[in-house]
């Protein structure tokens, strides 16, 4: 009987320290997920103000 129950125990604590670990690393790649989305976001947002100036600075102001 108290080798199941040290079994269950051991079970237990092994099981709630896998779960606080995926927790852990869920919580980090969600982290990480939205630090990505907004560097992409500015990024984006660099590329259309790169575009918006090109196609208005007429060609011929670049030649020297």
């Amino acid at each position: 009987m108290s080798t199941v129950i040290g079994n269950l125990l051991a079970i237990a604590f092994l099981t709630q320290t896998a779960y606080r670990s995926l927790t852990h690393q869920r919580d980090h790649a969600i982290a990480l997920s939205a630090q990505l989305a907004s560097q992409n976001h500015s990024l984006e947002q660099g590329k259309r103000d790169l575009r918006l100036i090109l196609d208005h600075v007429p060609a011929g102001c670049c030649l020297a």
